[in-house]
């Protein structure tokens, strides 16, 4: 079939009153015989009004085969072209995009957390009739699913549950913590939330650009942990983990990125927790048995303490201080407390 036919066919597809699962195979199918270009012109004509078109046939369908359907193919075009994730916005489709992602089998459900992460990457700020439709309930069933997803071997899954986390806490603006990190510590369980934040740290890249949201989520588990004195959501292992990432992170960052005075917030809220200067976490059993040994005092040695004051002594050079004020006050501020917990247990 060439060209204009399949053009043809689209155009007698998309002019059809109602739509059933057929027709919006049948139209997903011709679109992809398409030169990609050609496709991508096709699907923006009039206004982007096939997108729409799909958009009201998802809304008004009880079939969420067919609207998964759609929200696979509106994945796929709008990486491409970021007006299509626009058109989802002003057509309200967090109505018909949220109680279909809790509906249908977990596999399912990845399709539209990644819809949620395309729009959340995409906006700085969604309208407020938006926003309101990501309350409660959704927070209870994206826990749920995350619960779901915590034993799964592929950890696709996961991660893209953590990046919709992640862009809830980009565009939900509270005094105080924001709702996840309330939720999360009101039913006290988290799915490998540790684990998981860390394996997407080590990446050399998050995607969606959500970096920032995920050491500030991070920073605030850790500082909720704190103020309220209960344990958080970090195993041992995984703060150290944590700290020997940062310590990477602050020395191959670019000058002036303000990833990096995240990472030294981060850094500086882990200091501040109760865990670090806690013997169990710091000194290792055969420490422990020699100093009991020996009769003395349990001396705890700090976890990669002279590795954090390296790093930070070389952001308080002054050419490195000139440059970035910003991590030289930061690192500043964490070595006066890395020096007052050694002072404290000598």
């Amino acid at each position: 079939m060439g060209e204009t036919d399949i053009i043809e066919t689209i155009n007698q597809v998309v002019s059809k009153e109602f739509l059933d699962i057929n027709d919006i195979n049948e139209l997903i199918d011709q679109i992809k015989q398409l030169e990609f270009d050609t496709a991508l012109n096709q699907i923006s004509n009039n206004n982007y009004h096939l997108i729409k078109l799909l958009c009201s046939e998802a809304k008004k369908s009880t079939d969420s085969n067919l609207v998964t359907e759609i929200i696979k193919f509106i994945n796929v075009i709008a990486n491409e072209d970021k007006n299509i994730v626009q058109i989802l916005i002003e057509m309200e489709s967090f109505n018909w995009i949220i109680p279909n992602c809790f509906i249908v089998d977990e596999t399912l459900s990845a399709n539209y957390l990644t819809t949620f992460n395309l729009i959340f990457s995409n906006f700085d700020s969604l309208p407020k009739r938006e926003l309101l439709k990501l309350d409660d309930s959704f927070l209870d069933s994206l826990i749920e699913l995350a619960l779901q997803f915590k034993d799964y071997y592929e950890t696709n899954f996961i991660h893209s549950l953590y990046y919709t986390m992640f862009g809830y806490q980009k565009n939900i603006i509270s005094d105080g913590y924001s709702p996840l990190i309330l939720k999360l510590y009101s039913i006290k369980e988290a799915p490998e939330i540790g684990p998981g934040m860390i394996s997407l740290l080590n990446r050399s890249n998050l995607e969606y650009n959500m970096l920032p949201q995920c050491l500030s989520l991070i920073n605030d588990l850790f500082t909720y942990s704190t103020e309220h004195q209960i344990p958080c959501f970090f195993f041992t292992l995984d703060i150290k983990v944590l700290i020997d990432i940062i310590i990477r992170e602050i020395n191959n960052l670019d000058e002036l990125d303000p990833s990096r005075w995240q990472f030294l917030e981060v850094l500086s809220t882990i200091i501040d927790h109760s865990e670090y200067s806690s013997p169990n976490f710091n000194n290792d059993s055969r420490d422990r048995n020699q100093n009991k040994q020996q009769g003395d005092q349990e001396i705890i040695s700090f976890y990669k303490i002279d590795d954090i004051k390296n790093v930070l002594f070389i952001l308080n050079e002054e050419r490195n201080s000139e440059k970035d004020p910003q991590s030289s006050m930061l690192s500043k501020s964490i070595l006066k407390k890395l020096n007052k917990l050694q002072q404290k247990k000598r």
